[in-house]
């Protein structure tokens, strides 16, 4: 077991969203000092190469394609640093976006699920991996056709054919933190505004530093972490200073119905826990 404290320093921070992380880094490095407990993740392995076989990890995501061409070109546009300076990031991924996705073609392919099960596809823009837990008994993966303009839902089961849940237009859903959570499984997105797609449509804004964990039963779990006692004046803890988080249970029209001291934690069993 390999233990690391992370502090996140980019403009994405992915990781910083997929473990509810605060993505200022000067709070991570505190939270890393004052540190009650060590969080068990895992991560991937990829394969490649022809002659010589090649092996590397990945804790986020692992991509090739139209994606992975984003990140490439991000890492070396000027579109990024001007951007940034105007405080709008996230306009310089959608207008890479758009432009690798006017050169890009797609091509026919195939995966190979449980190394035996081939799923073919006519139209490839990427293939991308996510560290994504398994819910409701099988795999369930969002389809995004660019083609069809659509977002399909998708449930596998090892041993029988994957099967199609749901089907949404594209322009009934932010892309933006897209995914999917929940027991059963929700399709949702989240920023500002939580809104939920599918089994049920509802939205509410989130509060500060909040971000949605769990739908189940009809109520919303959510988690948010609370600084107080920081001397914003010295820079530095002040004599009451405090950090902790905290756990919000809301319905499904955002009513506040409780909230906690903790943090959720998934048992292996599935089951979720308030730590």
């Amino acid at each position: 077991m390999v233990t690391l404290g992370y502090i996140p320093v980019g403009t994405g921070s992915d990781l910083a969203r997929g473990l509810r992380l605060s993505r200022r880094p000067m709070r991570g490095l505190r939270r890393i000092f004052r540190a009650r407990r060590i969080r068990q993740i895992d991560y991937g392995v990829i394969a490649y190469g022809d002659d010589v076989l090649r092996h590397r990890r990945f804790i986020v995501s692992a991509g090739i394609g139209l994606d992975a061409e984003v990140c490439q070109h991000m890492q070396r546009s000027a579109i990024k640093n001007i951007c940034n300076r105007i405080h709008l990031r996230r306009l310089s991924y959608r207008i890479l976006g758009f432009i690798q996705y006017l050169k890009a073609k797609p091509i026919r392919g195939y995966i190979l699920l449980d190394g035996t099960r081939r799923v073919e596809f006519n139209y490839i823009y990427f293939i991308s991996a996510q560290i994504q837990p398994c819910e409701g008994g099988g795999f369930w993966f969002l389809r995004c056709d660019f083609e069809k303009r659509s977002v399909v839902l998708i449930r596998y089961l090892p041993g029988e054919e994957p099967e199609t849940a749901t089907e949404l237009r594209m322009d009934e859903v932010h892309l933006y933190n897209l995914g999917l959570i929940g027991s059963p499984v929700h399709i949702i997105s989240q920023d500002e505004t939580f809104c939920c797609y599918y089994p049920r449509a509802f939205a509410f804004p989130l509060g500060e530093q909040e971000s949605v964990i769990l739908v189940e039963n009809g109520k919303v779990y959510s988690e948010r972490w609370v600084e107080e006692g920081w001397d914003a004046e010295k820079n530095c803890a002040g004599a009451a200073y405090a950090y902790y988080d905290c756990v919000l249970t809301r319905d499904e029209e955002g009513n506040l119905l409780s909230e906690e001291i903790g943090n959720l934690f998934q048992a292996a069993d599935g089951t979720w826990w308030i730590t």
